[in-house]
Order: structure tokens, then C-alpha cells, then sequence
């Protein structure tokens, strides 16, 4: 009777062990733990590595308990533990995928070669990698047929990724975004089959304009050239295609306006061949619902804003006259 007694409380006592193994938070460590579980890792390793660091308490009984749970998909990437946590919650973590995700701000303006810079400087990706599927159009083909790049169409936004995550994974992020936000706002206003030229004048009005009140108005100046068949005379595109081929040197000059490109709106009429950079939602929005104005040119007043003329008499003047206040500005 004793030894039964004795046998019942060692198999009490056990599965109370086993019990609280499973189900009680467990925390072996001090203060906060980043573990990598890598793609190529079985499950069986992760919960030695997991061990080992003393996220559970005991790798085989992970195991256990991941087979009873039918062994559900263990997703790679980077997590965080600060508190105490039982081996299920740890499997439904790894399930879950709550990985530490990277905040990455993508500015407006930004060409696609900037873009992948800023991507690559905080660890996503590297920079060939993330060109080379920057030059893939298969993912905006279907609005833009005649794209060549993605110029234009990385969305400019905060983005929370996956330092693991591939350049092709960033990539349709970024395009699935922008195809998101012109179906919201844009569709009902730009058909896909302008939707190239509008993406296109948006770029240029994201590098000329700096108030978002005045972007409306700088796109109907550039709208009413277009209709007039005057040349744009938009400095950003030639710079744009300076920097394409490493001629820029920080300063656009009238020699830089002489030189014949497909880029240069001195030169040639009509929009460039491509967008310039990657505008942001006010700027496409701008292009898609112009201001109704007679403009036909502006000029910088220096401090953000511009001045608007419908003459080019009229613009010579106030180009003079601002020109004249900087100098005074400058002594």
C-alpha cells in the first residue's frame, strides 16, 4: 500500500512537472533575449537553440508538444523575449511569426537608386540586390506596359520589414502599396492607360514643389504647357538624368541645360520617358485633379513658395525682382 502511495505521488509529482513545463511561464535569463531562428533550421534545433538559451526550459518536451500541435510552421526571423513564457506560447510565437520588424521611412522624392541605398543602409537587403529587382517591371505590368524599372511606383512610406526579407519580397511590398493607394484615390480620376504620364508629372511636381498647397497649381502650369505645346523647362528631369550618368556635380548650369538627353525638358517636348523619382500621394493627387489656372510659369520666392505668371514678360520681372532680393540676401 505504501509503494503505491509512493508511485502515485512520483506520477503526481511528475506530471505536475511535465504540466508546468508546458503550460507555466518560464524565464531563464535576465533582462531582454534576441534569438534568430534561421530558414534553414529544423524544428528540432530550434528548440536546442531555444534551450540553450534558456528561452524553454526543456528541448524534448518542446518537441512533444510541437507534434501534438499537428507541428505547425515555425517562421524564421528575429524575436524578442523579455518575460516570462511557457513552451506553447513560445511555439505559438514562432507560429505567429512576431518577429522584430525594422521601421524604414521611404521619403517622398526618392529615386529608385536612393531608395535602395536607404533600404540597404538599415540592413534589408543589399543594394545589387535590391537594383536588380527594381529593374523587374513584371510587378506594375499590368498598369504600366510600357514601364522599364520601377521608377516611380516604390510607394513612398513607413514600412515595418523583416531584416531577413529578400529584395523580391521588398518589391512587391512597395509596388502592392502603390497599387493599393491608386486604386483608393486615383482610379477614379487616371485610367491605367495614363496613368504612366501621371506618375510621370507627379515626379517632377514632387521635385519642384515643396508646399502641398501649391502643388495643384504647379500642375496645371505644367498641364497648360503640355496643351499649348510649350516645352516643360523642368530642371529635375536633366538633373535626374545627370545623376543617371554620374555627370552631376551638385550644381545646374546652363551647360548642363545644352546637353541633349532624354531627360532634358529644355530640349525636347513633352514629358521625359519615365517618372523621375517616386511621388508621393499629395503630388499624385495634384496631377490627377489640377487647380484650373491660366499659368504658364512660376518662379522660386526663396522660402518654399512660388510666384505665378501667366506672361513670359511677366515672369521675366518677377525672376529679376527675386533675383535681385536674394543677392541683397547674399551681401
Amino acid at each position: 500500500m505504501k509503494m503505491l502511495l509512493l508511485l502515485t505521488s512520483i506520477l503526481v509529482g511528475t506530471g505536475a512537472i511535465i504540466y508546468g513545463h508546458i503550460f507555466l511561464p518560464y524565464k531563464g535569463w535576465k533582462g531582454e533575449k534576441l534569438i534568430v531562428i534561421d530558414s534553414e533550421k529544423t524544428a528540432t534545433s530550434i528548440f536546442y537553440k531555444l534551450e540553450k538559451e534558456k528561452i524553454i526550459k526543456d528541448a524534448r518536451l518542446a518537441l512533444i508538444v510541437y507534434k501534438f500541435m499537428k507541428e505547425p510552421v515555425l517562421r524564421y526571423g528575429k524575436y524578442r523575449f523579455t518575460a516570462p513564457i511557457s513552451i506553447k506560447e513560445v511555439i505559438e510565437k514562432l507560429e505567429k511569426g512576431e518577429i522584430v520588424l525594422k521601421k524604414v521611412t521611404i521619403p517622398e522624392g526618392l529615386t529608385m537608386f536612393e531608395t535602395a541605398r536607404l533600404l540597404a543602409s538599415r540592413g534589408i537587403s543589399s543594394y545589387n540586390e535590391l537594383i536588380a529587382e527594381f529593374n523587374n517591371t513584371s510587378y506594375i505590368k499590368k498598369l504600366d506596359s510600357e514601364a522599364f524599372n520601377l521608377e516611380g511606383y516604390l510607394f513612398p512610406d513607413t514600412y515595418f520589414l523583416n531584416p531577413d526579407q529578400t529584395a523580391a519580397e521588398v518589391a512587391n511590398i512597395m509596388v502592392s502599396n502603390f497599387i493599393k493607394k491608386y486604386r483608393l484615390y486615383l482610379s477614379n480620376y487616371v485610367p491605367t492607360g495614363k496613368l504612366r504620364n501621371t506618375v510621370t508629372l507627379a515626379s517632377i511636381i514632387e521635385k519642384e514643389a515643396y508646399l502641398d498647397e501649391e502643388k495643384p497649381i504647379i500642375a496645371s502650369v505644367y498641364l497648360n504647357r503640355l496643351n499649348e505645346g510649350i516645352k516643360l523647362y523642368a530642371d529635375p528631369t536633366q538633373i535626374y538624368w545627370l545623376k543617371l550618368t554620374n555627370r552631376w556635380e551638385g550644381v545646374l548650369t546652363r551647360k548642363h541645360l545644352k546637353i541633349n538627353s532624354p531627360y532634358n525638358t529644355y530640349t525636347n517636348f513633352g514629358l521625359p520617358p519615365s517618372p523621375i523619382c517616386s511621388p508621393g500621394l499629395e503630388s499624385l493627387l495634384a496631377t490627377a485633379k489640377p487647380a484650373d489656372t491660366p499659368y504658364l510659369y512660376f518662379v522660386s520666392k526663396n522660402d518654399g513658395s512660388h510666384d505665378f505668371s501667366v506672361t513670359l514678360k511677366e515672369h521675366n520681372r518677377k525672376v529679376a525682382k527675386y533675383r535681385q532680393k536674394r543677392e541683397m540676401r547674399l551681401k
